[in-house]
């Protein structure tokens, strides 16, 4: 297996451990949405680093936890800013499921998680 920093620069296994192990360093975002209901939905968009290479050097990946359950959807990228821009896609899709009327939205520290 491979592993690369956020930079795409390839790094051995002890850097990756070190890297994995700061939550900052690992989050690229993670946004919390709710509506006011009724019925109230509860979204959670974590968009992370994951510094291994399982094929294809895609070392980012978004997650959509939906009312408490993972989103089937994990979505890949290459790099920091496709990362990034992945991630503010999910939050705008979630935004329009959420639909029209009162909703909270926040991001969520890296010391919370």
């Amino acid at each position: 297996m491979s592993y690369y920093d956020k930079n795409g620069s390839p790094i051995d296994r002890g850097e990756f451990e070190r890297l994995s192990d700061d939550r900052v360093y690992v989050r690229v975002g993670a946004t919390e949405l709710k509506s006011a209901g009724p019925p109230e939905k509860h979204f959670v968009v974590s968009t992370v680093w994951t510094g291994a290479d399982t094929g294809g050097r895609e070392v980012f990946e978004t997650l959509v936890a939906k009312n408490g359950e993972n989103d089937s959807e994990v979505t890949k990228y290459h790099t920091w800013d496709e990362a990034v821009e992945g991630h503010n896609a999910r939050v705008g899709q979630c935004m329009v499921e959420l639909g029209n009327g009162p909703k909270m939205v926040r991001e969520i520290p890296a010391e919370e998680t």
